[in-house]
């Protein structure tokens, strides 16, 4: 009996040593990796943000096109971000952060603190879709973001638990009324006005791809001539929050909202999901020296309409198909952002030091 407990016990001693000794040995490999990232990150002057990406498929997401264009044929496994990073030789790269506030705040808060990228004279383009009002652009359209107003910082209440002569279910927390300064919200930010600014006066006559069908389907927004011009290059705001929403009602809340929320500097023509999420997560790493803030755009086109045309419901546009705004989209998005990319990969001396002016 004893000479069993003795055994049992030097077991368990052997045991434990194995485990500590196979500890120690991942940490050994690990370690090694780990400090060769951090004394050799790889330096990386634009980083494309996209939100999804599928291997296959007709709609196949935000990031092929890039992927494709500029041969980002590089991986690299970036904790916390689940796709691997593709970049190339000339320093540019493309993560896809994940669709959603909270997916894509996640993922770009990783990558700002993986020691194994140098961001911090990265310039970050924030590309991918967006629904548009008509009154204000055609599918296939494209903007430069000067402002992103949080969509979801916002009180509600029931539209028959409105008080008497208010336009909106959405109105600003802690107000009496729909909008008032004492109250708190919503999230605002404004990107640098210098480098929205080049980035535009690059990119203005870019030719965007417009198609039969496109035309087609935007003809029928007979009241709406922005919807039916066709596909255009502008500057204007972002609207970005969780909720997928449509119909006009919401729309003007939209229009409203942006307004109020940046003391009438910003005009809403973009919606999307993470713009907001993604900027003020970079914001934050800015303030820890990470990445400079004042280096961040935003690029979205308009692969559907924030409302339907007449005669269709709003609950039926989300699930609208074939009218091609999708592929105009994206061909546009890659082409206006291409633009800016090469010359900042070209001219790099000239973008090194900012853009203040």
């Amino acid at each position: 009996m004893l000479m069993n407990m003795s055994s049992c016990v030097r077991s368990r001693v052997i045991c434990r040593l194995g485990l500590l000794l196979a500890v120690v040995s991942c940490a050994a490999v690990l370690r090694p990796i780990t400090a060769v990232a951090a004394l050799n990150p790889v330096r990386v002057m634009i980083l494309v943000a996209a939100a999804w990406q599928e291997s296959s498929g007709e709609w196949r997401g935000e990031a092929e096109r890039w992927v494709a264009g500029y041969r980002l044929t590089r991986r690299l496994a970036v904790p916390g971000v689940s796709q691997p990073v593709l970049c190339n030789e000339a320093g540019v790269c493309l993560a896809i952060v994940g669709e959603g506030p909270v997916a894509s705040a996640g993922a770009t808060m990783a990558l700002g603190l993986y020691q194994g990228l140098d961001l911090t004279k990265t310039y970050f383009l924030i590309a991918g879709l967006a629904g548009t009002p008509p009154s204000v652009a055609s599918l296939g359209s494209v903007s430069w973001v000067d402002w992103i107003v949080d969509a979801d910082a916002a009180a509600t209440v029931h539209p028959q638990d409105l008080p008497d002569g208010w336009p909106f279910m959405r109105f600003k927390k802690g107000c009496p009324q729909p909008w008032c300064e004492e109250g708190w919200g919503p999230g605002t930010t404004r990107l640098n006005a210098a480098l929205v600014k080049r980035a535009n006066a690059l990119s203005a006559a870019t030719p965007l791809l417009d198609s039969e069908k496109a035309r087609a389907y935007v003809g029928r927004y007979t009241a709406d001539e922005s919807a039916r011009r066709g596909p255009s290059l502008l500057t204007c705001s972002s609207l970005a929050g969780a909720t997928y929403w449509h119909g006009p009602r919401l729309s003007e809340w939209a229009r409203w909202w942006v307004d109020r929320s940046t003391g009438g500097s910003g005009r809403y023509c973009m919606t999307d999901e993470e713009d907001f999420a993604i900027v003020t997560t970079l914001e934050r790493l800015s303030s820890i020296g990470k990445v400079d803030r004042q280096r961040v755009l935003v690029l979205r086109g308009a692969s559907n309409f924030d409302q339907p045309p007449p005669g269709q419901s709003a609950v039926s546009l989300q699930m609208s198909a074939g009218i091609d705004g999708y592929r105009l989209a994206i061909e546009n998005v890659w082409r206006v952002g291409a633009v800016f990319v090469q010359d900042v990969i070209g001219h790099w001396p000239a973008w090194r030091d900012g853009v203040t002016r």
